[in-house]
């Protein structure tokens, strides 16, 4: 029972994930200000607390993030790949540390996943 059990939350992380990742996990874009999206995640584990998309920067770009968490969901450390430029590359790091994921006593010690945050200006597009 306890592996159905095991195996059926598994399903559902997964599907989760699917759908965050099909969804692109990103908020309502505004019409006017700045936001950020982001997609990506960490296979098998659904994202259960995100961040706040509004933040102040003048250049759009993006951030590509590798995360590590633990059983507990919360991210245990980060390394950046690539940025656009370093003020939303220090955005994007203090942003992630909201984020955390489901609880999954038998996952693995350590999980990982990559994350890859756009930003776009309020005044891009125009």
């Amino acid at each position: 029972m306890k592996r159905l059990i095991t195996a059926f939350l598994l399903l559902i992380s997964t599907v989760a994930f699917a759908q965050n990742k099909e969804a692109g996990i990103a908020g309502a874009p505004s019409k006017m200000g700045n936001n950020i999206h982001f997609s990506g995640g960490v296979p098998g584990r659904a994202i259960v607390a995100g961040f706040d998309r509004k933040a102040e920067f003048t250049e759009g770009g993006s951030v590509k993030i590798k995360i590590w968490i633990d059983r507990d969901g919360k991210i245990i450390r980060y390394q950046v790949y690539s940025a656009s430029n370093a003020a939303i590359k220090n955005i994007a790091e203090q942003k992630i540390k909201g984020l955390r994921f489901n609880k999954m006593r038998d996952a693995p010690q350590e999980h990982s996943g990559m994350l890859i945050l756009k930003f776009r200006a309020g005044n891009e597009g125009k």
